[in-house]
């Protein structure tokens, strides 16, 4: 599969989180899970208001998409933080200017999130050429 945003250059290191934050990681990703579904409904929304030439629900879908793709980020860039793993993925600090973390994790919030809203505008602008 062809790598359009770079992201083989991160590679992730997880480990399991130690018991004291266990229940707390579970939780993030159960919030995750619902996020997902919610973003698969809002997909539906989108198809539903195009089907039915409906704009409201049309509307309605691309705000949804819109609202929970961001909170997937969110619980995502927690989750791969929160079980960040070897210390050896640090990320250096003269290439992130005083950021902690790994570099995986880095690169998802700082850079992938970006470059794949920046794909979509453009694969989105290709449809008014």
């Amino acid at each position: 599969m062809y790598d359009r945003l770079g992201i083989n250059m991160y590679p992730v290191s997880v480990i399991p989180p130690p018991a004291q934050q266990r229940q707390m990681v579970l939780q993030r990703a159960d919030v995750l899970e619902r996020e997902a579904d919610h973003l698969a409904r809002a997909a539906r929304q989108i198809r539903d208001g195009i089907n039915w030439n409906q704009s409201r629900v049309l509307t309605e879908g691309v705000l949804n998409s819109r609202n929970w793709m961001l909170s997937v980020v969110i619980s995502h860039c927690f989750l791969q933080t929160a079980l960040e793993g070897a210390p050896h993925d640090a990320v250096p600090q003269s290439a992130y200017a005083g950021k902690t973390g790994t570099a995986a994790a880095f690169a998802v919030s700082e850079f992938l999130v970006q470059r794949a809203a920046r794909a979509g505008f453009y694969d989105g602008n290709r449809l008014h050429w």
